[in-house]
């Protein structure tokens, strides 16, 4: 694997893209992912243990057994850095450090938004293009919220989750479109 370039960062965090890189292009990637996301909290936390990638890494796993498009993939069940008499991590010891993610190769909702303005600065977005990206929006919480996509009754037009999880609520508490 090979370290391509820096996504982004936050507060406690930081994303980069990685590539595999084995010389022979028919040979297999490992989880079938050649480009995966990277996200490893910053070293210079005071207190990793507040910000372990663990309840991430959980939260993921759980949110994709509902088989949406639109969550992203969690590629490896994480492990906590363990220290031992040879290395003493003080700190850092059984704390999740790294998740390994799908790649959005398109970016966040924020990256695409700011591309189709740039290309069509003379253009407005056409309402359908709204709709559709809000669409995809109301898909992810409804996993959120309901366990599942909501799907429309083809009698009544109404809109069902056909499978409820056992109700866990999730809350997004950084909702915006750089991390959408």
């Amino acid at each position: 694997w090979q370290g391509i370039k820096f996504l982004g960062e936050g507060f406690s965090a930081r994303v980069g893209l990685w590539e595999y890189s084995d010389p022979d292009p028919n040979a297999d990637v490992p989880g079938g992912f050649r480009q995966i996301a990277v996200k490893e909290l910053k070293t210079t936390l005071r207190n990793p243990s507040f910000y372990d990638l663990h309840r991430e890494a959980d939260t993921l796993t759980k949110l994709r057994q509902s088989g949406s498009p639109h969550i992203v993939h969690l590629l490896h069940n994480p492990g906590p850095v363990g220290a031992n008499e040879t290395l003493p991590l003080g700190r850092w010891d059984n704390v999740v450090r790294r998740i390994f993610l799908e790649y959005c190769s398109l970016g966040s909702l924020y990256d695409l938004l700011d591309r189709r303005i740039k290309l069509q600065a003379s253009h407005s977005l056409i309402e359908l293009t709204i709709w559709r990206l809000f669409d995809c929006l109301l898909d992810g919480i409804s996993v959120l919220d309901y366990g599942n996509e909501l799907v429309p009754d083809g009698v009544t037009n109404e809109f069902y989750t056909p499978q409820l999880r056992s109700k866990e609520e999730i809350v997004h508490f950084d909702l915006k479109p750089a991390n959408s």
